[in-house]
């Protein structure tokens, strides 16, 4: 199949992914607006049980440092702020839209958590905190929209290992980036986070580098492989601090790992 056949396969197998329908976005678009009032977003957040309850676990995690444990919604939103509500709200929206069901669904959210989680840590400010944590989020949201589509074929790739692209590229003739930029583009997602999504394995600013390395530390760990070899490529987007940042990664994930994962 030539290349052009291709994408006009792709992008047709594209249209079968939903729109998203959640409730969960209604609270994303007050959220979205500067001026929100507390009380709308946690009469919101109270109205959904689901979502409440993850609030209220994630504010009582050891990651949130607190002496006391945390009852209500009030005072978990104080704890884990706005901006992580609010993406929390958009990631709890994709897995009703993609459904839940398989195990490696949940092992793609587990780990885009973690990545989330990770670079939010490397943000320089809140707005960048915001993006890398979205950006983190979402980095593997093409591989959500295999496993919605291609089920039978991409779950195998799960069985030993984490599909790497050249393997989907081989079984499909395209990948994730691809698949997961299309369908942020279908669900109008900001360009920061399709520029993100797109260019996780292939970086060209700070932002995408930034998700690239702490996605690839995240699997050398996990893997036993060395973390430091195979980052040749981000250098020019990280700067002079390259080398700092990324140990920083690799510290902060080899101490807080279980922790990182026991949030979701």
């Amino acid at each position: 199949m030539k290349a052009s056949e291709l994408s006009v396969y792709w992008n047709k197998r594209l249209e079968e992914i939903p729109t998203i329908k959640s409730s969960k976005m209604r609270l994303f678009s007050v959220l979205e607006d500067d001026q929100a009032d507390l009380k709308d977003i946690e009469r919101i957040i109270a109205g959904d049980p689901a979502m409440a309850a993850k609030v209220v676990k994630i504010a009582n995690s050891p990651f949130y440092r607190h002496e006391a444990e945390i009852g209500s919604i009030h005072d978990a939103i104080l704890t884990i702020g706005l901006d992580m509500v609010k993406c929390l709200t958009l990631s709890m929206s994709i897995i009703e839209t993609f459904g839940s069901s398989r195990a490696i669904i949940g092992k793609i959210w587990e780990h885009s958590y973690l990545v989330g989680i990770l670079s939010l840590s490397l943000a320089r400010n809140k707005t960048e905190g915001e993006w890398l944590f979205s950006g983190g989020l979402l980095h593997d949201l093409g591989k959500m929209a295999f496993m919605y589509l291609e089920p039978a074929l991409y779950a195998p790739l799960f069985n030993d290992h984490w599909p790497v692209v050249e393997e989907e590229q081989r079984l499909f003739s395209t990948d994730h980036t691809y698949l997961g930029e299309h369908v942020a583009r279908q669900w109008h997602f900001p360009d920061g986070m399709i520029n993100i999504i797109k260019n996780h394995h292939n970086p060209c600013n700070w932002p995408s580098a930034t998700i690239h390395v702490v996605d690839h530390v995240i699997h050398c760990v996990d893997s036993g492989k060395d973390p430091l070899k195979g980052l040749d490529g981000v250098k020019a987007f990280l700067g002079k601090n390259y080398n700092e940042l990324v140990n920083r990664v690799i510290e902060h994930y080899t101490k807080n790992s279980n922790i990182m994962q026991d949030l979701f």
